[in-house]
């Protein structure tokens, strides 16, 4: 997939955007040191997790954007609510959910540092969790990049499927 192409993804999927992150790299980089912090991740083992049931956050916070994007082969989807969560082994998910489902974007330790740090990140994995069971998994890469007003993330799953997200 071109960076063109990407670019029209990321424009067709973008219409509403979320007020998650209002301030943009900021705060993103202010929720991700207060996870980090409480969780007291920074010298642990980098194996990421997927939050499960039976794997609760070590901690974590909850948003309540006004709309959030997601596209996945054309279709669009809308998360009502978002999670960001770590673990003790240093790892992080980041949750897009809705009443009925959430797209987890799982993070591995040196993927969230790159966030605290102020850099762009990727995502590797990707699950789906309907009510409380995680009924998909995928790998794939995905580039995520944010700035001032918005964060966003392109790219394909292994089983071809092109997803975008645009949260601004």
């Amino acid at each position: 997939m071109g960076i063109e192409t990407q670019i029209e993804a990321i424009n067709k999927v973008a219409s509403p955007i979320t007020k998650i992150f209002t301030r943009g790299k900021i705060m993103l980089k202010n929720m991700v040191a207060s996870v980090l912090a409480a969780a007291g991740l920074l010298s642990l083992n980098s194996s990421p997790t997927l939050a499960r049931p039976s794997v609760d956050f070590r901690y974590h916070q909850t948003y309540y954007p006004s709309t959030c994007t997601i596209g996945i082969n054309g279709e669009k989807f809308t998360c009502d609510y978002t999670v960001l969560g770590a673990f003790n082994n240093g790892s992080a998910n980041i949750k897009l959910c809705s009443r009925r489902y959430c797209l987890i974007l799982i993070l591995t330790r040196t993927q969230l540092i790159n966030v605290a740090d102020g850099e762009d990140f990727s995502v590797r994995r990707i699950a789906l969790q309907r009510g409380n069971t995680i009924t998909d998994e995928w790998k794939g890469y995905m580039e995520c990049g944010f700035n001032s007003q918005a964060m966003g993330c392109v790219g394909k799953l292994t089983n071809g499927s092109n997803v975008a997200i645009y949260v601004e």
